[in-house]
């Protein structure tokens, strides 16, 4: 057997196929394609995507101060490790107030079979005065863990 090198194996139609130039839909295709890759890499690096833990709380005085208390699913304890913040929504006003999380009990709270840890936010007396704040006042508890890119939590 004898060995051959560059044999052609496309016919003299085929070659002239593939020396053409593609038509204008085809580059105008993998136009529109690259720049919605481009959109789609500048959303993913852009838009935030907020990780929260929702919960309910009341209010609870004393006769120095007042405070939000709240209960926590007991699996997130190792997140409050770090500084949080809570947004707290009162209930009968529709105004929210950021606040942070002044204090957590690592104690285990069994409720409604789970269990649940306590946190506290302590409430400044002039604007629970202002708010008409009242003991036993429902809140509701937003608590942002992680606010990261879309991009950022996929790994990119």
């Amino acid at each position: 057997m004898e060995e051959t090198d560059n044999i052609e194996f496309r016919s003299e139609k085929i070659r002239h196929i593939i020396g053409i130039v593609p038509p204008l839909l085809i580059r105008i295709g993998t136009t529109v394609i690259t720049f919605m890759v481009i959109a789609m890499a500048v959303v993913i690096s852009t838009i935030h995507y907020p990780i929260t833990i929702e919960t309910n709380g009341e209010i609870i005085a004393s006769s120095k101060m007042m405070q939000a208390r709240f209960f926590v699913p007991y699996k997130h304890l190792k997140l409050f490790e770090d500084p949080r913040e809570a947004t707290l929504v009162f209930e009968g006003s529709d105004k929210f107030l950021h606040m942070p999380i002044t204090s957590h009990r690592k104690q285990l709270i069994h409720i409604d079979d789970k269990n649940y840890f306590e946190a506290l936010i302590k409430l400044n007396k002039t604007y629970a005065d202002s708010m008409q704040l009242q003991e036993h006042q429902k809140i509701e508890v937003r608590i942002l863990i992680s606010d990261k890119t879309i991009g950022q939590l996929l790994g990119f």
